[in-house]
C-alpha cells in the first residue's frame, strides 16, 4: 500500500490460498507500528485485514 485506505480495509493478493507465491495457510496477521490485534481473513480472493485507525499507531 502506497496510501491509508479510506476504508481502512486491505486485501493482500499475492496470499490468496493456494497461491503459488505462498501455498500454505497465513497463521497471523501483524502491522508494524501498531499494538492492536487485526482481524483479518484469508480465502480464495487473498487476506483480507481491517487495518486500525490511522491515528491509533505508535509513533
Amino acid at each position: 500500500m502506497l496510501a491509508w485506505p479510506d476504508d481502512e480495509q486491505a486485501l493482500i493478493k499475492s496470499l490468496a490460498l493456494g497461491s503459488e507465491h505462498y501455498p500454505q495457510a497465513v497463521s497471523s496477521v501483524e502491522l508494524i507500528g501498531s499494538n492492536e490485534s487485526l482481524v483479518w481473513t484469508q480465502d480464495d480472493d487473498g487476506v483480507h485485514v481491517r487495518l486500525p485507525t490511522k491515528n491509533k499507531l505508535v509513533s
